[in-house]
Order: structure tokens, then C-alpha cells, then sequence
């Protein structure tokens, strides 16, 4: 199934087999990336990377200077552990100033930000709190539930505005924020939730 074709199915199949774990799925990952291509190779790769395999950090480094359209999934995924590359290629990315700004590449900018954040760099939250600024209340809902998954303490001053915000999803998505990052029992329930969705 992690092979699949189908987005949804296939991200089904690598959360079932990060969760199920052991030797045995990362032996048979391994045998399927020797002849997988495009996004069940990435797949595979990611599986390999979440389960601790050093092919899977291998590969994902390969992915992130060689594969432009994976490079950048790629990168947050390097960049949390402290990549050096990977967290320049996503400093870069937040540096630049002239960007579409969709829901997508701001979500996407979020996500640059709490990568950067969790693998220490302090100037990161300047990013996170500019983007939560001049964000419209759908895409800082959205960023407010990666702040709840991140659940560093660090970005708990950014929620303090956002709690007192006057459109209701905004609001109640920084109240789940703050209480992940202040309770990190919760964040835990609640970043396995999230994952199943």
C-alpha cells in the first residue's frame, strides 16, 4: 500500500507502518526502495527516516540537493533533527521576502519556521510571529495547530494574541496551542490525533 499511487492511501500505509515499527518493515523497505520511483520511493524513504534507518537519512539528504519538487518536504524533515543544509535551505526560504502568498506557502512558511524553531534556531520565532501577523484568520488557524504539534515553549508568546482574537476558529485553535505547549501530556494526545486526520 505505501506504493500506492493514491496520495491518501499511500501517506494511510506510512503512518500505519511508522506506528507498527521493527526490523522486519525496515528490511522490507529497504528491498522496495531498490526499485521505487517518484512519490513511493519518498514515501518509503520517510518511512525508513521516521523508523531511525540510516538510509532513510541518507537518502532523504540525496532527495533534498538532487529533487527540486521533493526538496523542500524533504528539507523540514531534515532540518527539526539540525541538518545544517537543511536549515539553510529553509532560512533562505523564509529570507526571501516575494512569495505567492496562499494558504499553501504560508502553511508551508509555518512549517519552515517550526522546523527551524525545533531544531534551536531563535530567529525563527521572528518568521512564525511576522507570518501570524499579516496571515487571514483560515491560514492562522492552520498555523496555530502546528504551533499545538510543535509544542516548544518558545512560541507560547505568540498565542497570547491569537487567544484573544475575534473569529472563533482562530481563537480556539490558539487555546489548543497554548494548553499543547503548556501541557506536554496533551500535545502528545493531541499530535496522534492529528496524525490519523
Amino acid at each position: 500500500m505505501i506504493g500506492e499511487l493514491n496520495d491518501n492511501k499511500g501517506e494511510a500505509a506510512l503512518f500505519a507502518l511508522t506506528q507498527m515499527g521493527g526490523d522486519d518493515v525496515s528490511e522490507a523497505a529497504r528491498e522496495k526502495l531498490k526499485t521505487a520511483t517518484g512519490m513511493p520511493e519518498f514515501r518509503l524513504v520517510r518511512l525508513l527516516y521516521a523508523l531511525g534507518d540510516p538510509i532513510g537519512k541518507k537518502a532523504l539528504v540525496t532527495i533534498m540537493n538532487e529533487q527540486p519538487t521533493l526538496a523542500r518536504e524533504a528539507a523540514l524533515l531534515l532540518a527539526a533533527e539540525g541538518q545544517w543544509e537543511a536549515r539553510q535551505f529553509l532560512t533562505n526560504l523564509l529570507k526571501d521576502r516575494y512569495y505567492d502568498e496562499t494558504h499553501h506557502n504560508l502553511v508551508y512558511r509555518a512549517k519552515a519556521a517550526l522546523a527551524l524553531i525545533e531544531a534551536g534556531d531563535a530567529l525563527a520565532v521572528t518568521y512564525l510571529q511576522d507570518l501570524l501577523r499579516k496571515a487571514k484568520p483560515e491560514v492562522k488557524a492552520s498555523i496555530c495547530t502546528l504551533m499545538a504539534r510543535n509544542g516548544k515553549r518558545r512560541i507560547l508568546p505568540l498565542t497570547q494574541s491569537l487567544i484573544e482574537h475575534q473569529d472563533v476558529h482562530v481563537a480556539l485553535a490558539a487555546c489548543t496551542a497554548a494548553t499543547a505547549v503548556a501541557k506536554p501530556p496533551f500535545q502528545e494526545r493531541l499530535g496522534s490525533l492529528l496524525d490519523l486526520q
